[in-house]
């Protein structure tokens, strides 16, 4: 009987990655995937649907087994849940008089410590229910609820594994959410947790802020669902982190996260993009007939910038003051290269095509497809500080990093045929240079390939390192 092996989704982002993972679990000998969906995300039932349709087991936000696609307007969330024997009015009211002498977190701690509690007892109950064997997560964040399925999969003996879908550390949650005032220390009780639980702040750009509003980082405390690192993405109690590269190894060891708690597998992506590959040679016309694309060019592949202007105090570093002003330049700017190049824009997994098909015409071409299965076949990559990136440079692919908020994240800070710009005059040079001189993007792509194994080993068998792990980790001895 295979092993069954819970698999948890929280967003779009995240969607993509354990998608791919859950496919080949369905086709293995040993595991069985049942894909929980606990919280409403923006293309939750577009994934749900995928789902269905490729014969996968999905439970929704209350353990129900869907039959189809479906979103809630009830997602499992704290603003939503219900305190028992309390009415809405008299709990509007406790906390509007606890907020005038500024002790609303009291209130608010109390609060998130029911959910996640009752967040604890509900993952008992789908582990218990399905005989799930182990849990995978897309990333341990401390406002998901992955904390709270990780402890309740080790009281019931059943282990956890990171599959991560991103790469992100500490400067860019600080970056993030600089402006946000729920992050700062001016309240009382961000100020007070800051005092207690010291670990739970951190010092960006002179400013001090709290990793979570004080009443969730209070309760996770009380719980003892912290993590060792909060302002740390994947810092987490769950029993292996599979990594897929040395450079995420190290990526996550210079933040603090211990190595033995990280398994270089590779991803679902790298069977995907090492499959590709494999392709280009005898199915690349036949391919690049059906993205509409012309053989004889070189390729351009970018994914579309999406919408920071919408993160608390916006993003005025940006040279462009609505997202909207950005799209244009961004498409209009590659587009002036379709006389010589094929132009491939990708979209983010929660963008919806038809809302971008406006966009497809000067030679450009609008594509929703996995970014994984396209980036073998493109030339040179341009991205504003993706985490895709990582996928291109294990292809060995040339980069133009357009960092058009300033973030100014470090991931690909010392990489030579990665180019970063934050200049809008300097991103059209690089650009106009990259798509015009053969001999210097021939000079970038030998550099990229010297890195390329470090980020990715794309020999196709990622999938096999998984299921050893998971072996591991179930102390099962069937292969995939």
């Amino acid at each position: 009987m295979k092993k069954k092996v819970l698999v948890i989704i929280h967003s779009n982002t995240y969607f993509n990655e354990l998608f791919k993972l859950a496919r080949m679990l369905l086709h293995s000998e040993a595991y069985e995937p049942i894909l929980l969906f606990p919280v409403n995300y923006s293309r939750k039932d577009d994934n749900v649907a995928t789902c269905l349709h490729n014969g996968l087991t999905c439970l929704d936000e209350l353990g129900t087994q869907l039959k189809h696609a479906s979103v809630k307007n009830t997602g499992v969330t704290a603003s939503t849940f219900p305190l028992h024997n309390v009415t809405a009015s008299l709990r509007t009211w406790v906390r509007n008089m606890l907020k005038i002498i500024q002790i609303d977190f009291i209130f608010g701690t109390l609060y998130m410590i029911l959910f996640l509690k009752r967040r604890i007892s509900f993952a008992q109950e789908v582990i218990k229910k399905h005989n799930c064997e182990l849990i995978v997560v897309g990333g341990d964040l401390v406002h998901y609820d992955s904390s709270a399925f990780i402890r309740a999969g080790h009281e019931l003996g059943v282990k956890s594994v990171i599959i991560p879908c991103t790469m992100s550390n500490a400067l860019e949650m600080a970056e993030s959410y600089y402006g946000d005032k729920r992050y700062s220390m001016s309240t009382l009780g961000n100020w007070l947790a800051g005092k207690l639980m010291p670990e739970w702040t951190y010092i960006h750009k002179g400013k001090k802020m709290l990793r979570t509003p004080a009443d969730r980082a209070f309760a996770m405390y009380f719980l003892r669902l912290s993590p060792p690192f909060p302002w740390i993405n994947n810092s987490s109690f769950a029993d292996a982190i599979a990594a897929e590269s040395e450079m995420m190894r190290l990526y996550y060891t210079r933040e603090g996260i211990p190595n033995a708690q990280i398994t270089i597998t590779g991803s679902p992506s790298h069977d995907i993009l090492a499959s590709a590959e494999k392709k280009l040679d005898t199915e690349k016309h036949t391919i690049f007939r059906e993205l509409n694309l012309n053989p004889g060019k070189p390729v351009i592949l970018s994914p579309l910038v999406p919408n920071q202007h919408y993160l608390a105090g916006g993003r005025p570093e940006c040279e462009f003051r609505t997202y909207e002003e950005l799209i244009e330049f961004w498409v209009h700017a590659i587009s002036k290269m379709s006389s010589s190049h094929n132009i491939l824009i990708n979209l983010h997994p929660s963008m919806k095509i038809d809302d971008y098909r406006k966009f497809e015409k000067n030679g450009v071409t609008i594509s929703d497809a996995d970014i994984t299965s396209l980036i073998p076949y493109c030339d040179f990559f341009v991205a504003s500080v993706s985490s895709v990136i990582r996928w291109a440079i294990a292809c060995g692919k040339p980069v133009l990093n357009y960092d058009i908020y300033k973030f100014r994240y470090t991931d690909y800070l010392y990489q030579p045929a990665v180019i970063t710009t934050e200049k809008k005059g300097d991103f059209l040079n690089f650009l106009e240079r990259l798509s015009h001189d053969a001999a210097y993007l021939r000079e970038l792509s030998l550099k990229q390939k010297i890195f390329s194994r470090k980020w990715g080993i794309l020999d196709g068998k990622a999938h096999v390192r998984i299921i050893q792990l998971f072996d591991l980790l179930t102390k099962s001895g069937v292969h995939a």
